[in-house]
């Protein structure tokens, strides 16, 4: 995956071409590999701490967390 800006784009090594990725294809499977290339959650949202809590894990286990409250800066981000 090659990122320029907004632009993303695939790259094959074995037939040494590069496709651009369109904006309908980022949207493809749970995590979409546009939405995983593309984020700065620095840079891309405010977070705010409202508190902590008790989550289970994988495993179903009870694991204390940080909860953030996450708001977009621009509306470009997902």
């Amino acid at each position: 995956m090659l990122k320029n800006g907004n632009d993303l784009w695939f790259h094959d090594p074995a037939s040494r071409t590069s496709s651009r990725i369109s904006p309908q294809q980022r949207l493809l499977g749970q995590a979409a590999s546009g939405d995983v290339v593309t984020v700065n959650l620095a840079l891309d949202y405010a977070a705010v701490l409202p508190g902590a809590e008790e989550i289970p894990d994988g495993d179903r286990q009870r694991r204390h967390c940080w909860k953030l409250a996450l708001s977009a800066r621009t509306p470009e981000v997902s």
